[in-house]
């Protein structure tokens, strides 16, 4: 009986509309950040439980903190970040295949980063099933001074206490295929002009790429500005020694987004290949980052 009801709840993943998905929550007007947050505290809360089941230590201190953040940013994070965790630990745990969101047209709206948590909280919900034991997690009241920083923060945050229970960790080569799709974003904003990769350097490490992460960021920053474009502030700079692949990941993800509403602002959205570039080190994601640096400073 427990596996119907798993198999049933797995099924209803596949084919709910968003509108169904968006009932459950009494809502009839628009979606805004403060149901966001609501609906990812509610998803925070099972993930500690799960942890505490597991026998895990899920504390952690994000090591991006962020200021002015905007739907779109919540939506790359937690598109990249929270769902694609969700779903890893939910075929490691229930063999169960990952739940795929329609990506929206143009900008993306809480609506859309409703959805994504939606997505994680029903796909990790068949885990909590499978487990047992686990009790039922209350939705907190609503709070309206919630903004699209808080909804981001939070995100990182259970994103973090995924990976403590993810067997297969985040890898250089998936923030590689991340980077690879910033790469032709850049080329759209670069005219095509053609990229040619910098030499390899070895023995890079997580800390090193995050802080050349961060100097990319800060170029898409003054180009975000240049086109009156507003984007979010990283705030904090993470100590390299705590630097994890994870860590590079979220913050890959973070400037896929900028480089997307670049492209959009620009008229020239269109489909981008997200393929797997097979196994890759941190030397070669040094080596991409070092490319989009030199691309990203030469685009007016």
């Amino acid at each position: 009986m427990k596996r119907e009801k798993i198999l049933f709840k797995a099924l209803l993943i596949l084919i709910l509309p968003l509108s169904l998905l968006l009932s459950g929550t009494g809502l009839s007007a628009p979606i805004k950040p403060p149901h966001v947050y609501q609906k990812l505290s509610a998803l925070d809360g099972l993930v500690s439980l799960m942890c505490e089941e597991m026998g895990k230590s899920c504390q952690s201190t994000p090591v991006i903190a962020v200021s002015g953040a905007t739907p779109r940013e919540v939506y790359s994070l937690v598109r990249w970040g929270l769902l694609e965790r969700a779903n890893r630990f939910t075929l490691e745990m229930v063999q169960f295949p990952h739940a795929r969101a329609i990506p929206p047209t143009g900008t993306p709206k809480p609506t859309d980063v409703f959805q994504l948590v939606s997505l994680a909280t029903d796909q990790l919900q068949l885990v909590a099933d499978r487990m047992g034991g686990i009790p039922s997690v209350s939705t907190p009241p609503l709070d309206w001074n919630k903004k699209p920083t808080d909804v981001l923060s939070l995100a990182m945050e259970v994103s973090a206490k995924l990976d403590v229970m993810l067997a297969t960790k985040i890898s250089p080569s998936e923030v590689y295929q991340l980077l690879s799709v910033a790469r032709q974003y850049v080329r759209i904003l670069d005219d095509g002009k053609p990229q040619e990769l910098p030499p390899l350097v070895r023995k890079k490490r997580p800390g090193e790429i995050y802080q050349q992460l961060q100097l990319l960021f800060a170029e898409i920053e003054q180009l975000s500005h240049r086109r009156k474009l507003n984007i979010l502030t990283l705030s904090q700079e993470g100590e390299g020694k705590r630097i994890g692949p994870g860590h590079v990941y979220n913050l890959a993800a973070l400037t896929l987004a900028e480089l997307k509403q670049l492209v959009i602002q620009a008229g020239k959205e269109q489909d981008i290949a997200n393929n797997y570039p097979g196994r890759k080190s941190p030397s070669h994601v040094n080596q991409l980052v070092q490319l989009l640096l030199s691309r990203v400073r030469t685009i007016q």
